[in-house]
């Protein structure tokens, strides 16, 4: 069907609101209910086909907050304008888009912008922050913050590329004065406010929220913040509590002087609303600042004390007051490279990186903002303050560690809130769980361990040439290995025992997340241990790594570079003797393994060569083939000590007071405490049950082996129970940890036809499905609590019933249905289970898609997530290598055989599969970034490819309907995705099916550049075989070198560099190999590329050179070795002009290199002009003195007019009058006018004028 044409010149622009009066060049429009699918290019078309000449721009495109459609941003060559009174123009969608969506028939445009608007969104898996601009009174949403005569929104066009980890949005609500015809309240705009922003919770892990705000908009967000303090409401109390920081603009605290504003409202219904806002007697606002007082907590806010912008009694001190040369409407109007957007960016990526690091938590009862683990939290304000003719707007920023009793000092809080943000870093979920899952021993057990000859040897250090003072203890399962553990950490924690020592312990668990299992996960573990016990330790670790950006990216751990920081402790001797302690070795990935036993080994040998008090303690069954050669050893099921505690045990809990049973059972027990306490617990039910006769027939029954108990528990009379069956199938193949209710109504779901999978909550309490999945799975099957109900989570009670359930055909004896493919039909299954979940849902919530039923659906069906989360991983486990198509449920579109699929089958297969579609496009897995369009068949295979299911890929390659070129915008072609994240059986897989390997696209360029910032180095080797084009140019980095070089990919450097890369070639930002490798900060690679024959001196990327790079970033190590390989320490380009000038924001060791190395003082030209400005508006107060001794021109003039005036307009917080009394005393002229024609180094600005 043709698109539906509208001519503009039929319409008149409708009067409604500042941004619409304006003429209608320049005017930008908002669309909303953008198809999911459509990127930029097919919205532009679509706008083109459906108007007459009205020559489309659009400038923004970004999922709504609900994610169901898109939102943009365009202008017009020629405005559609609308009739008087029409308040949006619906153009309705062509039938296939409709077709995906039966009550999405049109997209609307308005020039309102009322409600929330997103700006921008950032690919779901960097999604960190979100931030909320609202705009003042009389103002505009989108008109604003908008420059004054031209289309820059900078919001939009300025933020969004400076945090390209934070959602942009927008909120509008009528503030016009005139002609109002709004009755609304204060509290009313606060409660349509909060309640437009609900959806920002719907998440599963909600992002930190950061408001900025222009007057009128202030307050309403201090009244919202003030209802949602009052309210009991969950979604309230989560919102409130995501909330991080606030940017206030011009904010009217205290009531503003409304004479002009009164004769505009006349006698209209918002007259009240205006006097409400009267700085003369302001009930409304005398309450609101007492809530918004408490709800913040006194010690949380540092500020200034000018009148106009009075919060607090104590705010008092210029060393906190920015001036912005703006009146009171044009504070939040900034253009491009407008020197005062430099100082608002700076204050708000400071509280979005902070946001990042540690999100502050609030307890809603008391009042009292305090922190998470790790936290502190952070505010920014701008307001103003009218003083004479001349409006200055203060900034002010308000730093303070919370929920301690005192206010901590700036230095201190600046150190600690580094500590932190490595702390939460380096920290994962359920870090801690298998140490606290591990029960305490029984009274009177394990003590005999510290009589052992091993254990004394350990403690003593005695024989340290022979064992190196390492303790590695070993048994069967199931012997109490990780009891012993916790026990020795306990004695070891005793300051009786040991001197004071640092305590470092990990507990592997093969039944947690990835990283319980992995050797990162224990070294990040060590890590936050070390760091958060000796700030010694802390230093030294900051020197290695501070160059990592908080600002722009996540950091990304690997194994080697903390395993060299750790032996490096052993070799220089850490302050105090070290305690190690590694429990269950044997539940670390396999692979793994081995490095964890190395990296021991190694650490131990570096103790005892350098002198260091070092004892490792390791535990683990018995391994033929894998050991130290140096170590002292204890076998538990041997010790007549581990026996006696087995006697004790029984003796307490074995109800039968019979020797001769007792005796029986510690004999078969063989030394495995788990046997024995499944025993225990076998005779106690016979007893309990009147049988004490047949006890000892019963004894005799049981097995002596402990996986003959398992299968004697589960196959009762030789017969399987099929509830016991599938809940086994769910705890072992499950791609998460399960919840209690999840496994229950899984379960529910594969036994019974008639199960909707809804939670009846009357019928099966939360304490009645936990019974009844310890009592079904005969107690194989444990809940373990991680906090409260809701995180409750299900696994088995040790390790040695998964190796049962996975050998020996044990689990084809619990479901004959499996046969010989045990692993691949028991995940079909668990597919199927997803699969019909999915529908039934469908079958439930018709109307899924219109009423976004997807979070507040969790409680009454909560398996529905994990089906929709993960049906791809069940699916690729399930299908078969011959089978063709999909595992089944794909086929439709694919239709009819061997021949191409048309975009109607697709179409119409994924109209009739919506639910799936919509709930999987909400799921964790989607939001990790693995996003596809839906109006062609490629994007199941970008899918494919990016998530790594290469068994649904082959399947769906046998079809001839495939096209693996399609691109993406984020990671382009498929074979880019595979590469990106690492994927080589994917990309082997792509390959094969003929893909380009050469193709550009995505945000990476090509392929060799997407893998070598994964940094698979088998991955770059196969893509070169293939004859990928190392010399290729594009992409974030410019090249796959520089990628490689950047990411600290050294192997990776030398793999490309031994395939050709061109060592010298220049990008963009990122300039040369060299240059990268310096501005992130990786020495060894900034070795490897000099040795290869880099020049050191070539210009290029953001910063000029290398060297400039090194400077800016940090990089002190980096920086003295171009300079000994011979870099011009006066070369001038870049942003900064000169290394000096780059090094003297905040860099005092690396100007002391430079000026050492002979750097020109008093060079001319970049950002801020010469160095001496560049401290001196950072307000470096240690930097100052360094380049004023080293001859620096106190009066130069440069960007901020003379040093002085630099210093009084600062970006920082601290050291102001530090810095001006230097420069004082250094011979500063106070009345020095800029070279820049400003008066005091800023522009003139005209009084505040509020237009009748």
């Amino acid at each position: 069907m043709d698109p539906p044409q509208v001519h503009i010149d039929q319409y008149r622009s409708p009067d409604t609101s500042n941004e619409t009066k304006r003429s209608d060049r320049g005017k930008t429009f908002r669309i909303r209910a953008v198809p999911i699918a459509w990127d930029s290019n097919r919205l532009a078309s679509f706008l083109r086909d459906s108007t007459d000449d009205t020559h489309p721009t659009v400038l923004s495109l970004a999922p709504e907050i609900h994610g169901r459609t898109q939102t943009a941003t365009a202008t017009f060559l020629r405005v559609p304008s609308l009739p008087r009174g029409v308040k949006a123009w619906r153009i309705p969608l062509p039938a296939g888009d409709q077709l995906q969506n039966k009550r999405q028939k049109s997209i609307e445009l308005d020039g309102d912008f009322l409600g929330v608007t997103t700006l921008y969104h950032p690919p779901p898996h960097e999604h960190q922050t979100d931030i909320v601009a609202i705009s003042g009174i009389g103002g505009h949403a989108f008109g604003s913050f908008k420059e004054r005569g031209g289309d820059y929104m900078w919001l939009r066009d300025g933020l969004a590329d400076d945090l390209t980890t934070a959602r942009i949005m927008i909120y509008g609500y009528k503030s016009t004065i005139p002609n109002s015809k709004s009755m609304q309240t204060l509290a009313d705009l606060a409660l349509s406010f909060y309640t437009s922003l609900e959806s920002l919770i719907g998440d599963e892990d909600p992002k930190p929220i950061v408001f900025i705000a222009h007057s009128l908009g202030g307050l309403i967000v201090k009244q919202a913040l003030a209802e949602l303090a009052k309210s009991e409401n969950d979604i309230h109390m989560e919102l409130i509590q995501a909330v991080h920081g606030l940017v206030f603009f011009g904010v009217p605290n205290d009531g503003m002087d409304i004479k002009s504003l009164i004769p505009m409202a006349g006698d209209g219904p918002n007259r009240s609303l205006i006097e409400s806002l009267s700085s003369s007697n302001s009930q409304m606002l005398r309450t609101l600042h007492q809530e918004f007082h408490d709800i913040l907590g006194p010690e949380t806010v540092l500020v200034t004390q000018a009148s106009a912008i009075n919060c607090r009694r104590w705010e008092t001190g210029s060393a906190y007051i920015c001036p912005i040369s703006r009146n009171h409407s044009d504070m939040v109007k900034f253009e491009e490279e407008d020197e005062e957007y430099e100082k608002v960016r700076g204050r708000i990526r400071n509280i979005v990186r902070k946001a990042k690091i540690h999100p502050p938590v609030y307890d809603i009862r008391s009042r009292v903002i305090y922190d998470n683990t790790y936290s502190s939290h952070a505010q920014l304000v701008v307001r103003t303050n009218q003083l004479a003719d001349t409006q200055n707007t203060l900034t002010q920023v308000h730093n303070g560690v919370t929920g301690v009793s005192h206010t901590q000092k700036p230095e201190d809080g600046s150190h600690q809130e580094v500590k932190d943000a490595f702390l939460r870093s380096l920290g994962f979920s359920r870090i801690d769980d298998r140490y606290h899952a591990i029960d305490a021993a029984h009274p009177g057990t394990c003590e005999w361990l510290f009589e052992t000859p091993s254990f004394q040897k350990w403690r003593n250090r005695d024989e340290l040439e022979l064992n190196n003072g390492v303790l590695w203890i070993k048994g069967k399962p199931g012997a109490g290995k990780s009891t012993l553990m916790k026990h020795i950490l306990h004695w070891c924690e005793n300051p009786d025992h040991f001197k004071p020592q640092l305590i470092v312990r990990y507990f592997f668990n093969a039944r947690g997340v990835s990283e319980e299992k992995s050797v990162l996960g224990m070294l990040r573990s060590m890590l936050i241990q070390l760091l958060t016990e000796d700030s010694t330790i802390f230093d030294n670790f900051f020197q290695m790594f501070k160059q990592r950006d908080m600002n722009k990216q996540d950091w990304v751990w690997e194994v080697a570079p903390l395993t060299n920081f750790i032996l490096e402790l052993a070799k220089k001797k850490a302050s105090r003797p070290m305690v190690v302690l590694i429990d269950a070795l044997d539940e670390c990935d396999e692979s793994d393994v081995r490095l964890v036993v190395d990296f021991l080994e190694n650490l131990s040998c570096h103790a005892t060569y350098s002198g260091f008090e070092l004892r490792i303690c390791l535990s683990s069954r018995h391994y033929p083939n894998i050991t130290m050669n140096k170590m002292v050893q204890l076998i538990v099921e041997t010790d007549l000590g581990h026996e006696n505690d087995i006697s004790t045990y029984i003796k307490a809990k074995l109800r039968v007071q019979d020797d001769g049973i007792q005796e029986k059972v510690q004999k078969k027990a063989d030394g495995i405490f788990m046997w024995t306490v499944l025993v225990v617990s076998i005779l106690n039910k016979e007893f309990d049950q009147g049988c004490r006769e047949i006890l000892e027939k019963t004894l005799e029954d049981v097995p002596g082996d402990l996986e003959e108990v398992f299968a004697n528990l589960l196959l009762e009379h030789g017969k399987a129970d099929p509830e016991a069956a599938l809940m086994f199938q769910w705890v072992l193949f499950s791609q998460k940890l399960l919840k209690p209710q999840e496994l229950f109504l899984a379960t529910q779901m594969g036994l019974s036809p008639d199960s909707n999978g809804v939670w009846d909550h009357s019928k099966y309490t939360l304490d009645y499905i936990k019974r009844r999945i310890v009592a079904i799975s005969k107690g194989l099957i444990e809940v373990r609590s991680g906090g409260d109900n809701d995180d409750s989570y299900v696994q088995f009670i040790h390790l040695s019933v998964k190796d049962f359930l996975s050998r020996n055909n044990r689990l084809q004896a619990l479901d004959p249905t499996i046969g010989q493919e045990p692993v691949r039909l028991s995940h079909r299954r668990l597919w199927r289970i997803c699969w019909d979940s999915i529908n039934r849902f469908h079958a439930q919530n018709a109307d899924f898609s219109n009423d976004d039923p997807y979070f507040e659906s969790q409680l009454s069906s909560p398996f529905i997530k994990y089906a929709a989360s993960f049906l791809f991983d069940h699916a690729n486990w399930g299908i078969s290598d011959q089978q063709k198509g999909s595992g089944g449920w794909f086929q439709n579109p694919f239709k009819p055989r061997n021949q191409d699929a048309s975009k109607e089958d697709l179409e119409k297969w994924l109209n009739e599969h919506k639910t799936w579609y919509q709930l999987w496009q909400r799921s964790p897995r989607y939001q990790s970034g693995l996003s596809f369009q839906l109006d062609v068949s490629e994007g199941i295979v970008y899918v494919f490819s990016a998530g790594g299911y290469v068994r649904l890929l082959r399947a769906l390659l046998k079809r001839r309907s495939v096209d693996v070129r399609a691109q993406s915008d984020y990671h382009g072609t498929p074979i880019h995705a595979a590469s990106y994240f690492g994927r080589i059986d994917i990309a082997q897989t792509l390959i094969g099916a003929g893909v380009d390997v050469n193709a550009q696209g995505g945000r990476y360029g090509t392929p060799l550049q997407a893998a070598s910032t994964g940094g698979n180095k088998d991955l770059v080797q196969l893509l070169l075989d293939a004859d990928a084009d190392v010399k290729a140019r594009g992409g974030r980095y410019g090249g796959a070198l520089q990628a490689a070089s950047f990411n600290g990919k050294r192997d990776i450097v030398q793999l490309l560099l031994q395939a050709g890369a061109d060592l010298n070639a220049v990008g963009d930002e990122y300039g040369t190999a060299l240059y990268s490798a310096a501005y992130s900060g990786h020495i060894d690679t900034a070795l490897l590329l000099l040795d290869e024959g880099a020049d050191v001196n070539t210009q290029g990327g953001k910063f000029g050179n290398a060297l400039q790079a090194a400077s800016r970033k940090g990089a002190q190590d980096i920086a003295e070795l171009l300079l000994t390989a011979g870099a011009d320490v006066n070369a001038q380009g870049g942003k900064y002009n000169t290394a000096l000038q780059a090094a003297s924001i905040d860099e005092m060791e690396i100007v002391k290199v430079l000026l050492d190395a002979g750097a020109d003082v008093n060079a001319q030209g970049g950002h801020y002009g010469n160095a001496l400005q560049a401290a001196c508006y950072h307000r470096a107060a240690d930097i100052v003195p360094l380049l004023l001794a080293a001859g620096a021109d106190v009066n130069a003039k440069g960007t901020y007019g003379t040093p002085l005036q630099a210093a009084t307009q600062s970006a920082g917080v601290f050291g102001g009058e530090i810095v001006k009394q230097l420069l004082l005393d250094a011979g500063a002229v106070q009345d020095a006018a800029s070279s820049r024609g400003k008066v005091g180094g800023r522009k003139k600005v005209k009084p505040l004028v509020l237009n009748k």
